[in-house]
C-alpha cells in the first residue's frame, strides 16, 4: 500500500498542469468607438512546446490571435480581447496552448 502512495506521489509531483489569463486589451489595433462594425464572436488557438529550456515555439500568443481574426471572414481586427494560456508540465517537456478570444470587427470604409 505503501509503495502505490509513494508511486502516486511521484506521479502527481512529475506531472502538472495549470492555466491562467494572461492579458486582456480593448483591441488588437488602435481603433475609435464608431470606427467599426463588430461582426461576431471568435476565438483562435496555438500550440507550443518547450524542450528543458529550450522553446520549440514562437510567438504563441501573436499567432492566436491571428488565428482568431482569420476565423471570421472579412475581419480586420478583434475588440474586448481576452487571452489564457493551458499548461502541461511534463519531465523533460512542458506544452503549452493558448487561446484569444475576442469580437471580431470590420473597419468602416
Amino acid at each position: 500500500m505503501f509503495r502505490m502512495f509513494a508511486l502516486l506521489l511521484l506521479l502527481a509531483s512529475l506531472l502538472a498542469c495549470r492555466a491562467r489569463p494572461a492579458a486582456l486589451a480593448a483591441s488588437t489595433i488602435p481603433v475609435n468607438r464608431g470606427d467599426y462594425v463588430v461582426l461576431g464572436d471568435t476565438v483562435g488557438h496555438s500550440f507550443g512546446a518547450m524542450l528543458f529550456i529550450i522553446p520549440l515555439h514562437t510567438r504563441l500568443a501573436e499567432t492566436a490571435r491571428d488565428n482568431a481574426i482569420a476565423s471570421y471572414p472579412g475581419a480586420d481586427g478583434l475588440v474586448n480581447v481576452t487571452m489564457d494560456y493551458r499548461i502541461v508540465y511534463l519531465p523533460l517537456v512542458t506544452l503549452t496552448w493558448a487561446r484569444v478570444y475576442g469580437e471580431a470587427f470590420k473597419l468602416n470604409q
